[in-house]
């Protein structure tokens, strides 16, 4: 029994994937045959879910063509560090995470935690959640893409900090805190629920292949405890690399 709007949803992602183009509505209406409303309906799905982004001059495109595709090498990269994570598990004592970008959000595909942890945190793999909020992930993520990329595709008014105090940016504001020369972020506050994540960037090259991070709660910590956990971070990472 087809599912005809779950058939007409696959049908425009494979159209946007396989083409790799841009198209207005108008002109994916006029290729696809699909009623504009349909359409407009299936979009916005795709975009809520990150598989479809919209450029300045309103067309459509896949994500996968610029965002989510990973050479093989990267592929390979990501495997070797999700079979390494139990180190930096054992290494951290706390919940080790490895996330992966998507259109506008950013999404856990590895979770562990320590049996024995206290306090649990919420995001499990699977879980996705918005690069516009800009803790230590998000700009680790965004610091990877050219900044007219997130001139063009992004909305440029809706970049926050969450912590203690919610705050929304200035884009001149989220430029400075994206683009810092920190190899490893941390926000020594943590976000509205009081988690804080120490995260680095995973490339090859000058691939982003994904996020590496710890996340624990944000109690009140030494300096050395934040410099631990990046040398952590930062060492994982390397050792990653090393042995690629």
């Amino acid at each position: 029994m087809k599912v005809p709007g779950l058939e007409n949803g696959l049908k425009v992602l494979e159209f946007l994937n396989e083409t790799k183009g841009r198209f207005t509505l108008e002109e994916l209406h006029r290729h696809l045959g699909i009623s504009r409303a349909t359409l407009l309906r299936i979009l916005n799905t795709l975009m809520d879910l990150g598989y479809v982004m919209r450029d300045s001059r309103k067309a459509f495109f896949s994500t996968a063509t610029i965002l989510i595709h990973h050479s093989p090498g990267g592929k390979i990269l990501l495997e070797k560090a999700i079979s390494m994570l139990d180190e930096l598990l054992q290494a951290s004592g706390q919940t080790v995470e490895i996330l992966t970008p998507r259109g506008k959000y950013l999404y856990w595909i590895e979770h562990r935690e320590p049996p024995s942890l206290p306090i649990r945190i919420v995001a499990k793999q699977g879980f996705r959640r918005t690069l516009y909020e800009l803790d230590a992930p998000s700009r680790v993520c965004l610091r990877n893409y050219p900044v007219e990329f997130i001139e063009e595709f992004f909305d440029r008014n809706a970049f926050y900090t969450t912590g203690k105090v919610y705050r929304r940016l200035s884009w001149e504001d989220a430029k400075k805190l994206i683009y810092s020369s920190a190899d490893i972020e941390f926000d020594e506050e943590g976000n509205a629920n009081m988690v804080r994540r120490i995260a680095g960037a995973l490339k090859r090259g000058e691939e982003l292949v994904g996020i590496v991070a710890i996340a624990e709660p944000a109690f009140s910590m030494p300096r050395t405890h934040f410099e631990k956990m990046c040398d952590l971070v930062k060492g994982f990472i390397e050792r990653v690399k090393e042995s690629f």
